[in-house]
């Protein structure tokens, strides 16, 4: 996937959907060119880029402004955000010595995601906490409401009574 052009289309099914939606992944960032150093992981990525590579979005074209990693869960969204944390440790643990050996520009985490109709907030049981302490990586946490705030803007603006 690296090293290419990259069209992409809107995430209309993030700001259309009526459901929450949780998963975790982990990633291998960095403000430099990683390719040199993942290649020494024995792991496909499910998602990967590098710093500058050029991303198509509509009509527009733009530089990335770092560089990414990616290993899935694999698991439906429909699973817990748990059972996506623990299928993640499990598919790294075994190359956790080679994850280590990478320079100190790649920073690593375990990346939560959570898209949801209000508010958004999980619970991680010590046990998981320790385990992904152990991976020595940090615990990243992505947030994201499935409302578009300028509906919700529009909406509101509509129910203040005017004086005509």
């Amino acid at each position: 996937m690296s090293g290419q052009k990259q069209k992409f289309t809107s995430q209309d099914f993030a700001l259309s959907s009526t459901q929450d939606r949780q998963y975790a992944y982990f990633a291998v960032t960095s403000n430099e060119p990683i390719s040199d150093h993942v290649s020494s992981i024995p792991l496909e990525p499910s998602r990967y880029w590098n710093v500058g590579e050029i991303v198509v979005r509509g009509d527009r074209e733009f530089a990335r402004r770092g560089s990414r990693w990616v290993i899935e869960s694999g698991l439906p969204e429909s699973e817990p955000l748990e059972t996506h944390i623990e299928a993640v440790i499990e598919t790294v643990t075994p190359v956790l010595v080679r994850l280590q050996e990478l320079p100190k520009h790649c920073i690593q985490s375990v990346v939560c995601v959570a898209f949801s109709v209000q508010s958004s907030g999980f619970v991680l049981p010590p046990k998981l906490l320790g385990q992904i302490s152990d991976l020595g990586v940090n615990l990243e946490y992505d947030f994201y409401s499935n409302i578009d705030p300028h509906d919700e803007l529009a909406e509101l603006r509509s129910l203040i009574a005017r004086d005509r």
